[in-house]
């Protein structure tokens, strides 16, 4: 707090900086896995770039953070659900047509921002180019329809496709980011790992998603 301006930074030649004062209380409705602190210095930060340097950080609080300085896509603390949703689909918790019947229900704005998620999550499971031939296949979209076409190519931004496009869309790209996400666990985190996404628990059968 307040006294690293006494006690550290006369030492080592920093001046007087403010201090980021945290409530007398954490929020009591954050996500599973995400730190207390997160919320709270995510919105001081107000958009403007930071760096945290903490031990107790992990990979869900870089995800909780880049998420909200996504403005032009007004991420809202409801697209965690969705991001659960997204991590049991690509580890064959949840069957692939309860996914897409989700997707479905989804307004189309709601859509579009899970398709831009998905895009994100591929990058950061190292999708690759040659994994393509195997995401079409297993999605059952034809190879010469857009979103196919597209990412034979690996041309992505498909939530800019016209509406009919979407689940399509949402097919390719749940099947790249679990081909990429299963070699990544399979390779790296074969042992419990630090990967938040990768701690699931299996979700009640009887389970609406939502």
């Amino acid at each position: 707090m307040d006294d690293a301006n006494e006690a550290v930074a006369p030492y080592i030649g920093l001046p007087r900086l403010p201090v980021v004062e945290w409530p007398d209380a954490p929020a009591d409705d954050n996500p599973r896995g995400l730190h207390r602190k997160t919320r709270h210095l995510v919105e001081w930060a107000n958009r403007r770039p930071f760096i945290w340097v903490d031990d107790e950080i992990s990979s869900m609080d870089g995800l909780w953070g880049a998420y909200r300085r996504f403005e032009p896509w007004g991420w809202k603390p409801v697209l965690y659900a969705h991001e659960v949703v997204l991590n049991e689909l690509a580890q064959e918790l949840r069957p692939a047509a309860e996914g897409v019947e989700w997707f479905e229900g989804l307004p189309e704005d709601e859509q579009r921002k899970v398709l831009h998620a998905l895009v994100l999550f591929c990058g950061q499971a190292r999708a690759r180019q040659d994994d393509v031939p195997e995401s079409i296949a297993r999605s059952g979209v034809r190879p010469t329809h857009t979103p196919a076409v597209m990412l034979a190519n690996w041309r992505f931004g498909m939530e800019q496709l016209p509406a009919y496009e979407l689940t399509k869309s949402f097919r390719l790209l749940i099947s790249l980011f679990s081909i990429a996400d299963t070699r990544r666990r399979t390779l790296h985190c074969t042992k419990r790992c630090g990967h938040e996404w990768h701690n699931l628990p299996d979700p009640p059968r009887d389970a609406n998603v939502g």
